[in-house]
């Protein structure tokens, strides 16, 4: 048999040597599973560790630097720097979960929705602006508040 007889086409599977067909068949399943596996991975497995990632620095954040946003004080009377660095880091998460919801993929039912992220957002940003004494204001009970709530919509065990 000749290599002309083997052209590429529908009809011509049916002349190929059966070993030729069964092995194509196999290259293309394999091919086929290992994209439908590198989709379902990046699409939606890696959003569900990126979120509980951020989820545990949260927490982390909130108990670490529970200290200071608790016990708000003067911008000029932060001279070591501690609560502005608080203050920067709760900013940070508070991008990081605005980022999130911008990523969450649809349908991805281990996420919260992007209501729930947005307020999340919102309540970190209020601890970050709490960290320091601008008027008189109660910011201790607003950061209490802002921080059960953190812990209600993202089902973090702890403190409520």
């Amino acid at each position: 048999m000749c290599a002309e007889q083997y052209v590429c086409g529908a009809d011509n599977l049916s002349n190929m040597p059966s070993g030729w067909s069964a092995t194509f068949l196999t290259i293309i399943s394999g091919v086929l599973v290992f994209v439908i596996g590198q989709l379902f991975n990046e699409y939606w497995l890696k959003p569900i560790q990126d979120y509980k990632r951020l989820r545990a620095q949260i927490s982390y954040s909130l108990c670490y630097y529970g200290n200071l946003y608790m016990n708000p004080i003067k911008i000029q009377d932060d001279v070591d720097g501690k609560w502005n660095e608080g203050s920067q880091k709760m900013r940070e998460l508070s991008a990081e979960v605005r980022a999130t919801v911008e990523l969450r993929p649809f349908g991805n039912i281990f996420i919260p929705g992007k209501k729930k992220l947005s307020v999340v957002a919102q309540n970190i940003m209020g601890i970050s602006n709490g960290f320091f004494v601008i008027q008189n204001h109660d910011y201790i009970t607003d950061n209490e508040n802002y921080c059960k709530e953190i812990y209600k919509l993202l089902k973090i065990q702890g403190e409520k």
